[in-house]
């Protein structure tokens, strides 16, 4: 080979190395946070830390329904986008509490609809 050819094969090599970096890059910001179970805390907002001891264990399926209808009727009063999507995200008024339940929660407490679960509880049952 001659010089030539090896200075155009080195720049055809690093283009093609240059590409592939760009796609991993493109490949990890997309999936960033996503777990095995694909949720991804960056797209979903999944919950994690102050309402992961929250359980459909404390409730009955008819009081979880009555506090995701309170939530979402709130959410589509207010114009709260992020409450109404995070609770049809994850099977809408299932009576379960969930990441999206949970998520609902947390900006029902930061919007100051509520000020905890047992707040919730109380004024949608």
């Amino acid at each position: 080979m001659s010089k030539e050819q090896n200075i155009k094969a080195l720049k055809i090599t690093g283009l093609i190395l240059l590409l592939a970096a760009v796609s991993i890059l493109i490949y990890k910001l997309a999936t960033r946070g996503e777990n095995q179970d694909g949720d991804n805390p960056y797209v979903k907002g999944k919950s994690k830390g102050k309402f992961s001891g929250v359980s459909s264990k404390n409730y009955s399926k008819t009081e979880i329904e009555n506090m995701q209808l309170w939530l979402m009727d709130q959410a589509i009063a207010f114009g709260n986008s992020k409450v109404e999507n995070r609770i049809n995200e994850t099977d809408g008024i299932d009576g379960k509490i969930g990441p999206g339940f949970r998520d609902a929660l947390e900006e029902a407490i930061r919007v100051g609809w509520v000020k905890s679960i047992e707040d919730l509880y109380k004024k949608a049952n």
